[in-house]
């Protein structure tokens, strides 16, 4: 057997009954057994700012960075909004 496929996942949406919250849960329910999928938690960070690069990233988003650097893909869930996706996840990526 080989290594499952490491996932992290963000949800564009941060409402916790959203449509696409629960299109994420669904996949990571239905996910096969060769694939692993967790969440990668967007709402508590802090908005982007480049000072923060170099005075020292927050724990916030070290935690993410390095979650985001041991997976081997990302799966993003979002909504659109105003043609575009949410502040927040853009914020994120």
């Amino acid at each position: 057997m080989t290594t499952p496929i490491k996932t992290l996942a963000f949800c564009g949406s941060l409402c916790k009954a959203s449509y696409n919250r629960m299109l994420l849960k669904t996949a990571i329910e239905l996910a096969p057994e060769e694939m692993s999928i967790e969440e990668g938690e967007i709402g508590g960070l802090p908005l982007y700012n480049a000072d923060l690069h170099q005075s020292g990233l927050p724990p916030k988003i070290r935690q993410l960075c390095e979650r985001t650097a041991a997976t081997d893909a990302l799966l993003v869930v979002t909504p659109e909004y105003n043609y575009s996706i949410p502040a927040q996840l853009k914020n994120a990526l």
